[in-house]
């Protein structure tokens, strides 16, 4: 008869000694029958020092296998020394572990923000300059340059109209009413007519170039005129001379027609090109083609039509083939960027 297995249970220690290889199956056995929400309490319990419990209650992750020791000293087992030693280092150690100082992170500005700081710090800029005209009686101008702000803030147009107007609002319509307004005159008082026409002076010409500023036109730069004549333009081209018993024609005279006929008798194909603005080349692409379709005959049908679109005149005849040669059928073909890029295995038979 065989044996029965005898099966073994470990069950939660109390008040034992336990050895190494003992203490690996006690922590598989509260893997087994506890989770991690139990295992932080367990920890608690251990632990005695209040500011230690806090930490261990923010903290989102901790070791299982001191949270295991910790339950089993607390039933009051014993367990090798360096395992006490190894979980009284790592509860001292836990803030250190987890709540490290947090790497400050990079402000990103907004657009808008960056746009009003910039005017801000022009304007500041602006002020000190008119100060200094004050201070010194109009003597010192070398500050008030509308073009070093410019270049120093990167200022636009709108900012530029936002500061001549500053200067008129703020300075500008108080010097006008010196001769006016009493109170306005005793508050310029610390200076004399002449310096006050200098200030006046200078602070339109200051306004002046900002206004200036805010008004200029960019200059738009013309388009290059293209001077390549046709021969130019169909000199690069790479078609081949002969195809079948068709010669090709002259290419520049394909440079601004709308329909066009290639022929390969290497390939045995006959393609049919359209284009409503008409031909043009770059380098050796034709350009400007709207659609394209291969006209499939099988046999000497092929032959019949290519002989059939060399001599024929009549552009209706060419756009009704069916009618006058047997053709299969037609199938679209996809062209990368609107291009067809010449080959020596093509003829170009016919263009109208």
């Amino acid at each position: 008869m065989r044996r029965k297995k005898v099966k073994t249970t470990i069950q939660e220690p109390i008040a034992q000694m336990l050895s190494e290889f003992e203490l690996g199956l006690q922590f598989n056995f509260y893997r087994i029958n506890f989770n991690e929400k139990q295992a932080k309490e367990f920890l608690l319990q251990y632990v005695s020092c209040e500011q230690k419990r806090k930490i261990i209650r923010k903290v989102n992750y901790l070791k299982l296998s001191c949270c295991w020791m910790a339950r089993m000293l607390t039933n009051e087992n014993k367990i090798p020394q360096k395992c006490v030693e190894s979980l009284d280092s790592y509860i001292e150690n836990i803030d250190k572990e987890y709540f490290k100082e947090k790497q400050p992170q990079l402000k990103i500005e907004a657009v808008v923000d960056k746009v009003d700081r910039t005017l801000n710090e022009a304007y500041g800029y602006m002020e000190d300059a008119i100060d200094v005209l004050f201070d010194t009686k109009g003597k010192n101008t070398s500050a008030l340059s509308a073009k070093g702000m410019i270049a120093m803030y990167g200022l636009n147009k709108k900012q530029c109209k936002y500061l001549a107007e500053k200067i008129i609002s703020e300075h500008i319509e108080y010097l006008n009413l010196i001769d006016k307004d009493e109170d306005v005159k005793e508050a310029y008082s610390f200076i004399s007519k002449r310096q006050q026409k200098n200030i006046h002076k200078e602070l339109m010409r200051l306004h002046n170039e900002l206004d200036e500023a805010s008004q200029h036109k960019e200059r738009k730069r013309s388009k290059r005129k293209n001077n390549r004549t046709p021969e130019d333009k169909a000199s690069v081209l790479k078609f081949k001379p002969k195809a079948f018993v068709c010669t090709s024609v002259d290419l520049k005279d394909l440079i601004g027609k709308t329909v066009m006929f290639i022929a390969s008798d290497d390939k045995r194909a006959l393609y049919r090109l359209v284009s409503k603005k008409g031909f043009d080349t770059r380098s050796s692409f034709i350009t400007n083609i709207d659609s394209a379709e291969r006209i499939i005959s099988y046999g000497r049908g092929l032959e019949d039509c290519v002989k059939f679109v060399c001599s024929t005149k009549n552009t209706a005849s060419l756009n009704n083939l069916e009618k006058h040669v047997r053709v299969s059928r037609r199938e679209s073909v996809e062209l990368k960027n609107n291009e067809y890029r010449s080959t020596d295995k093509f003829c170009v038979i016919k263009v109208y």
